[in-house]
């Protein structure tokens, strides 16, 4: 891979962040699709193995606006999928910002291929808004292939969801914080294991994202169970985008040998009859429109609809590019 920089026009500077600079890395990200807050990107930027004077890099023009961000995030084993956040100002050269900053990546990432597997690939992946076609346009000027399409999907209820019955010997039931914290993790990640692009993440690291955030709420987090055995798991929050009429639900997972029995869509009328008794009446999640495991289905047979796309690029790094 190549080395070089692209480079910027003298007048531009170039730094990693700090925590001093969370105020403008968010204006410079809600000024796109994304939305956060400065509380949620302080978690982030605090993530176990995360390091943000080598893993973040900012541009400024010349007149000091910050116009660039570029987060470099490969903190789980093997070091086989390093994930890109990449913001750019829409309106101050998007196009010469965006192709520096995915250079900077391209320097960035020979420091994975150091650490990975020497019999695996190591692929970089970017997600960008469907409607985001400046971005679209940098990356794929940067040789990143759009690889899939996620959709957010919306449900709107106009009446108390139905809860939909399981099977005999299966039952719903809530997350109790603190005892069920680890299982939550455990099942996600076994639910997950056959996913696309799945890479295992920690505990710490989970825990960190989940249990340390503000919006964590045991009461929008269930189990299915057949007996004392955990079957399948679902973790949702009260707000989207900090929309707080809307509700978000962050993963839902089945294991495998339970797959096909209606415990998803169990889970799913649990969720939505807790958010509907608290006056939420609309919810959002994002699937995987490739997925395997029938989830589009799923979720269209609930009622939910396609709210907005998402695509994920990615990018083979290759030592003699």
């Amino acid at each position: 891979m190549k080395e070089n920089i692209k480079p910027l026009p003298q007048e531009y500077k170039t730094r990693p962040a700090t925590m001093a600079d969370i105020s403008i890395v968010v204006e410079l990200i809600n000024f796109g699709a994304t939305h956060t807050s400065v509380e949620e990107k302080k978690n982030a930027w605090e993530t176990p193995g995360l390091d943000i004077s080598k893993d973040t890099h900012l541009v400024f023009s010349g007149d000091e606006l910050l116009v660039g961000l570029l987060e470099f995030w490969d903190i789980s084993e093997p070091h086989v999928q390093p994930t890109i956040h990449l913001h750019v100002h829409p309106e101050k050269n998007p196009l010469l910002v965006g192709n520096y900053l995915l250079s900077w990546a391209d320097k960035r990432a020979k420091q994975v291929l150091e650490i990975a597997p020497p019999d695996e690939k190591v692929v970089l992946l970017v997600m960008a808004d469907g409607q985001d076609t400046v971005k679209q346009e940098i990356l794929q000027e940067n040789n990143y292939i759009k690889e899939r399409i996620f959709w957010h999907m919306l449900l709107e209820m106009d009446a108390p969801p139905p809860i939909k019955e399981l099977p005999e010997g299966f039952s719903i039931r809530a997350h109790v914080a603190g005892q069920d914290d680890r299982t939550m993790h455990e099942t996600m990640e076994s639910a997950f294991a056959d996913h696309w692009r799945h890479v295992p993440i920690d505990y710490d690291q989970w825990s960190h994202w989940n249990l340390d955030e503000d919006e964590f709420d045991p009461d929008l987090w269930f189990f299915a169970t057949q007996a004392d055995l955990i079957v399948g798991g679902l973790m949702a929050w009260a707000t989207f985008n900090d929309e707080m009429d809307t509700g978000w639900i962050s993963d839902l997972g089945v294991l495998k040998d339970w797959r096909g029995r209606g415990i998803g869509e169990a889970l799913l009328s649990h969720v939505f009859r807790a958010f509907y008794e608290r006056d939420t009446k609309k919810v959002v999640l994002l699937v995987d429109t490739d997925g395997e495991t029938g989830a589009l289905h799923l979720y269209e047979k609930v009622g939910m609809k396609p709210l907005d796309a998402q695509f994920v690029y990615e990018k083979v790094v290759s030592p003699s590019e």
